[in-house]
């Protein structure tokens, strides 16, 4: 079993130097990769990323020779990737990467228990004159087998992957709950199980920033791309992308860890987000909504712990069935966006929109466990 931790590190100007040469090196070998696949593709040959990486291997520059050949051939490995996932249709066809649009990243690989160690709060990584000072510790103890270094709006991270035994992680109590989750657009979740409703809000502050970051981005796009005062926009407008991010990451990691230690059971609806884009009124709120992080966040987390996820049907009217007596609104008489309580017509329960769909939820998860 693998795990990832992702961390700030905080390199000294000597390291951030080298890391900058290391980002531009990675790019250079990416693209020398990828004009040697094609070359080859067109001279008929099916290129290989082995038979890429001995070509380039056998044409090195003396240059070349200052830069830890783990970095040379992990560049190879992210194009072999990048077109299996093309081949795949899940990714574009690989392209030349660019200085200024590139993400800056490189990654080393574990050959043997002196390439990448820790000692204290040191990460110490091949070809690196210094130890990089970490701003927390590994959470998780286990054989490192890779590390990435990139950098997003002028901060560094540090990205483990950590190969661990099965059953190394601790083990939940079973509760014995089970719920029915909602998603909206005003309230992120609505939660029901058997005796209480949770109205999970979207984090204050992510108003603010998301006001910010259209703000900033009309300033940029006023600026000369090769201008000075480009490059200092660009930045503020990252770190606020990057605020946004880790407040996002934050309010999701928290909440789904209290769902799975409270609840064995958890039933989500299925979104057709496509469709919903299509309505204008929705697609400014939809793009800025965590739906899809928090049900991978909830998949990854089920899978670990032992909780049982179910994804309700598409097509289950968890809005217009009723909670009480199972009555379907159907044709005319189906319920609108714009209407927010729910109001059966057999039976006469009158409830909240939401916590109406989150209880049909509850049930459907019940019935399909």
């Amino acid at each position: 079993m693998f795990i990832a931790h992702k961390m700030e590190i905080k390199p000294n100007n000597t390291l951030k130097q080298e890391f900058e040469k290391y980002f531009g090196y990675t790019r250079y070998c990416f693209n020398k990769a990828l004009d040697t696949w094609k070359k080859e593709y067109k001279a008929g040959n099916k290129p290989t990323s082995r038979k890429v990486r001995d070509i380039l291997k056998a044409n090195k520059e003396e240059w070349e020779s200052e830069y830890s050949p783990m970095v040379h051939d992990t560049a190879i490995e992210n194009l072999d990737k990048a077109y299996k996932m093309f081949f795949k249709k899940i990714g574009r066809f690989p392209r030349f990467k660019s200085k200024r649009k590139a993400k800056k990243s490189f990654r080393f690989q574990r050959r043997n228990d002196s390439t990448i160690r820790i000692q204290g709060n040191r990460l110490y990584l091949p070809r690196m004159p210094y130890g990089i000072k970490m701003t927390e510790t590994l959470r998780f103890n286990g054989v490192i087998k890779e590390v990435t270094i990139s950098k997003r709006a002028n901060k560094y991270f540090a990205s483990f992957v950590i190969a661990m035994e099965d059953g190394s992680l601790p083990s939940r109590k079973s509760t014995n709950n089970y719920c029915g989750i909602d998603l909206g657009l005003k309230t992120f979740a609505i939660i029901a199980d058997n005796e209480y409703f949770y109205d999970e809000q979207y984090p204050s502050k992510l108003k603010a920033l998301y006001a910010k970051k259209n703000y900033l981005n009309k300033k940029l796009s006023k600026k000369n791309k090769s201008s000075n005062k480009f490059n200092v926009m660009k930045t503020k407008l990252q770190k606020v992308y990057l605020d946004i991010y880790n407040l996002q990451r934050d309010y999701l990691n928290k909440l789904t860890s209290w769902i799975i230690k409270k609840y064995d059971i958890i039933c989500i609806e299925t979104l057709n987000i496509k469709g919903m884009l299509k309505l204008r009124t929705l697609s400014g709120k939809l793009y800025n909504s965590l739906f899809y992080i928090f049900r991978k966040m909830l998949e990854h987390k089920s899978k670990t712990h032992g909780n049982k996820l179910i994804n309700a049907d598409r097509f289950f009217p968890s809005t217009q069935t009723c909670s009480h007596c199972g009555n379907v609104k159907k044709s005319d008489n189906k319920m609108k966006l714009s209407d927010r309580t729910y109001y059966c017509d057999k039976c006469g329960t009158e409830l909240d929109r939401d916590d109406n769909a989150a209880i049909n939820l509850r049930q459907y998860g019940l019935a399909v466990a």
